[in-house]
């Protein structure tokens, strides 16, 4: 019995050997290397029989995150992880169809974002930026707080004016802005970090015609994050300047100079949503605005734009004064250059202090043409253009783009003329001659009137001593007449008679008679 009871102890080792024996002299062998890509430790390389498990050991590297192993350098760069810990490695092929392989450590860098000052939520939310590729970032208010959780305004308000801005490495505690390195759509450094979400309202600057030097546009984009709410009145943002584009950042164009306060200080145009002046803001001022949503003005009443961010911003207009430029267009004389002076804006049209064309006279001190007369002004050298009478007055235009006038010359040359009788003169009428030009120019000069052309005198009542006569005379060209009294005739006396006769001591008297009238003469 004790024989037998060895016997089948030693035909079970046996049997129980024959698996083993098997698997360790047919298996295939292969092996994994865990290369650390830069970093130290890890699994090192490993031998397997069978589908392995990715060991939990992972490698360590300064300043970087371990996320995993990829198939190639190249994808581990990208952040492409083909293994965690406790993955199985050729997933579900066979243990003899697996190959030896190097995996390489995916590093990774951290990526915190936080609400920031001005909005609430998640404080700490993780991403990683691979270092081969950008990290993706949500940058709308639509989407960052679907994703990260993260919303302006005091926790738990959903409903805050302001909008998303962006990511920036710091905050300045008193305007909320972002400072540091800033970002958008994504994450594009190698470095951990916390991004802070910056959050604002949008503020648009509009040139007007011009152009800003910094951008190369009419437009001229910024935001401000924080205001003070709590006067129901006068609501502002916390700090002034809002990033004003005032001195090198001002917008520039041609022929046009900006409005500036009698202080010199540069302004901007706020207006109303039906485009009526509001007010004015300078960089010395808060912005008077109030961006709440209980009380007060909102930003919807005002003049609003949609920006390039696709944001509804607040717009700002520039405030061009507009160059007159006076030419003499051939003549002799310097440009003469002035200025329209701005005075508001009503509902798309500029309003300028009344401004008065330069006036004929100082047009002939200033410029002077030879054989030319001065007739006006044109906006079109050839006069085809809009004309502006000397001495006339502007004050609205419908934009603030810079007028030229040129002067407009009349050629002058010899007249001849030709002298027409237009009206005969008459005896007591002046008549009219008419000068006539081929150039079309005309005068007239009156012609004398001609004066009555008397005959000779004729008797018509001889006088007498007691009556005067008549003579008469008639004109030959239009017989008019006039008459002249004669003088008195003498008396036609008689012969003398004797009425006393005289004597040795007295004188005696004679006597005669006018036979026409009786008159007597002693």
């Amino acid at each position: 019995m004790k024989k037998l009871k060895s016997v089948f102890v030693i035909l079970l080792t046996v049997s129980m050997l024959v698996p083993l024996f098997a698997t360790t002299s047919f298996a295939a062998t292969y092996t994994i290397t865990f290369d650390a890509n830069g970093g130290t430790g890890g699994p090192g390389t490993k031998t397997y029989y069978d589908a392995a498990t990715i060991p939990s050991t992972e490698p360590t590297k300064s300043g970087m995150t371990f996320r995993g192993w990829a198939t190639s350098a190249e994808n581990a760069g990208k952040g492409i992880v083909a293994y965690s810990y406790n993955a199985k490695y050729g997933g579900s092929k066979t243990y003899s169809s697996l190959t030896s392989t190097r995996l390489y450590a995916v590093w990774a860098y951290s990526v915190k974002l936080h609400h920031g000052n001005e909005g609430w939520g998640s404080s700490a939310y993780q991403l990683y930026k691979y270092p081969n590729s950008d990290l993706p970032l949500y940058h709308t208010k639509s989407t960052v707080y679907p994703n990260y959780g993260m919303l302006p305004g005091a926790t738990g308000v959903t409903n805050d004016q302001r909008v998303f801005i962006m990511w920036a490495t710091g905050q300045d505690s008193t305007t909320s802005k972002g400072t540091g390195k800033t970002y958008v759509d994504r994450y594009t450094d190698n470095a951990n970090v916390t991004l802070y979400a910056i959050w604002g309202f949008r503020i648009q600057y509009y040139a007007d015609g011009g152009t800003f030097p910094s951008t190369g546009t009419d437009k001229y984009l910024t935001y401000v994050c924080n205001y003070d709410g709590s006067n129901y009145q006068n609501p502002k943002t916390l700090y002034g300047n809002f990033d004003f584009p005032s001195g090198d950042l001002a917008p520039l164009k041609q022929g046009c100079r900006l409005k500036t306060h009698s202080s010199g200080e540069l302004f901007y145009l706020l207006l109303w949503s039906d485009m009526r002046p509001f007010t004015t803001e300078s960089a010395k001022q808060n912005l008077t605005i109030p961006p709440t949503t209980t009380s007060g003005l909102n930003w919807s009443h005002f003049h609003t734009t949609t920006c390039a961010t696709g944001d509804t911003a607040i717009e700002f207009y520039a405030c061009w004064e507009p160059s007159i430029t006076y030419k003499a267009n051939g003549a002799q004389g310097n440009d003469i250059v002035d200025y329209l002076e701005f005075d508001g804006w009503n509902k798309g049209v500029h309003v300028y202090s009344p401004y008065t064309v330069m006036n004929e006279s100082d047009a002939n001190k200033q410029f002077t043409k030879q054989n030319n007369t001065f007739t006006g002004w044109n906006t079109k050298a050839d006069g085809s253009g809009v004309s502006y009478a000397p001495g006339s007055t502007i004050s609205s235009l419908d934009s603030s783009d810079p007028i030229t006038l040129y002067a407009q010359w009349k050629e002058l040359h010899t007249h001849v003329y030709t002298a027409t009788v237009t009206k005969e003169a008459t005896c007591t009428e002046k008549g009219v001659k008419t000068f006539t030009c081929e150039c079309g120019d005309s005068y007239t000069e009156d012609i004398p009137a001609l004066g009555h052309t008397f005959g000779e005198w004729a008797v018509e009542s001889a006088s007498t001593c007691v009556v005067n006569g008549v003579e008469k005379r008639t004109c030959s060209i239009c017989y008019v007449s006039e008459t002249r009294s004669l003088e008195l005739a003498a008396h036609t006396f008689g012969e003398w008679s004797v009425v006393t006769p005289a004597t040795t001591t007295s004188e005696g008297l004679e006597r005669r008679t006018c036979s026409v009238c009786g008159a007597t003469e002693d």
